[in-house]
């Protein structure tokens, strides 16, 4: 998610990816500003404090540029609700919900952990969901740990009292130009199809190669290739393609893939190959 803030003499200052970057005057490549201050400072802030104050000097095309900015409370509140941050959150608990075929009111505790956990905001959004205060875990690592121990457990004994539900880490998708196109959604649950995303083949020929990619970055050169797939693309008439994926409930949790042609008729469908 990117979090966008006008100042003077910039286009762009937001946090990508865990950094706080710049898009500067009419500059194509973002630049990298503040290697000190993180996001998480500026939420741990933000959650104590009423104004976080960002200062560093930095350099363009060899022009030393200062920048000064004070970001309140309540600016990067409607920062996180105009970038759809919130909405996303919203979804996030609504599909969780979903999943386990329950209502908000039968779950008895909420605990929170990792650096969004500390925006007030994100906790009222939590809270109000569900109708009960939530419980706060600074250390990430303890509930991964947790987490996993529940896991190791279930794997010597199936009676244990838990159900897992298993959903996918980063997004998947393809290249489009230098560009990330998610196809199957982080957070998405395994073994349920993805949306089918339409793609235009620009020349199509019988031995034609798709390549796979994993990760939550814009630019495709930070994320990783994963697989790929082979296929005619002679049997997609006028070029198009509708992409879907799916990632198997199974042991070995491989990618499956389908591709359908213009009339949305299933065409192919196989695993990713390895890179």
């Amino acid at each position: 998610m990117n979090y966008g803030i006008d100042i003077w003499g910039a286009n762009n200052f937001f946090i990508e990816n865990g950094k706080l970057k710049i898009n500067y005057g009419n500059q194509p490549s973002l630049i990298e500003i503040i290697e000190e201050i993180e996001p998480d400072a500026l939420k741990e802030n933000l959650s104590q404090e009423d104004e976080y104050e960002i200062y560093e000097n930095f350099t363009v095309n060899g022009k030393s540029i200062e920048l000064e900015k004070d970001i309140t409370v309540d600016y990067f509140n409607d920062l996180l609700k105009n970038n759809n941050f919130i909405g996303q959150i919203e979804d996030a608990l609504e599909r969780a919900i979903y999943d386990i075929d329950l209502e908000p009111s039968d779950i008895n505790r909420v605990v929170l952990a990792g650096g969004t956990s500390n925006i007030p905001l994100i906790k009222k959004i939590v809270e109000d969901f569900f109708g009960i205060k939530t419980e706060a875990k600074k250390s990430l690592g303890e509930l991964v740990g947790h987490g996993a121990g529940i896991l190791a457990g279930l794997s010597e004994d199936e009676s244990l009292n838990y159900t897992v539900i298993r959903k996918t880490s980063k997004n998947i998708g393809v290249a489009r130009g230098n560009k990330f196109l998610t196809i199957l959604s982080k957070n998405f649950k395994y073994g349920e199809e993805s949306p089918k995303y339409k793609l235009g083949l620009k020349n199509p020929k019988e031995e034609l190669t798709i390549s796979f990619y994993e990760g939550d970055a814009a630019k495709i050169e930070d994320c990783e290739k994963i697989g790929k797939i082979l296929i005619n693309g002679n049997k997609f008439k006028n070029g198009i393609v509708y992409i879907s994926l799916v990632k198997e409930d199974k042991s070995d949790s491989q990618i499956r893939c389908y591709l359908y042609d213009e009339d949305k008729n299933l065409v192919f469908d196989d695993y990713l190959t390895d890179v």
